[in-house]
């Protein structure tokens, strides 16, 4: 795959998101670029705008503070909690080397 400048696909693709909710698989189709290079391109636009990400839902999109507050919120709670697991992990690698 070739180098991707995440500033041009941002450019790209934050208008189709405005617009309606777009799959993984056909970002990676417009910009001719892989998962992960498709998924960084969405965290880019999420870095500006609200792109709830929810477990139950297939795609992405810019969302609509207005009509969107409860998918907002959804995605907000699902944050948390995977940072929250996340952080559990530490745990037992602090207390090896003695930093609990």
């Amino acid at each position: 795959m070739a180098e991707i400048d995440y500033g041009k696909a941002k450019a790209q693709i934050k208008p189709l998101l405005q617009d309606r909710r777009m799959t993984k698989e056909e970002i990676m189709e417009i910009m001719h670029c892989d998962g992960r290079q498709a998924r960084r391109i969405v965290k880019a636009i999420a870095e500006d705008d609200p792109v709830p990400s929810l477990s139950s839902q297939r795609g992405y999109y810019i969302a609509d503070p207005e009509k969107d507050a409860a998918a907002i919120r959804k995605a907000i709670a699902e944050n948390e909690h995977r940072a929250a697991e996340i952080l559990k992990r530490n745990i037992p690698l602090k207390r090896s080397i003695g930093e609990l």
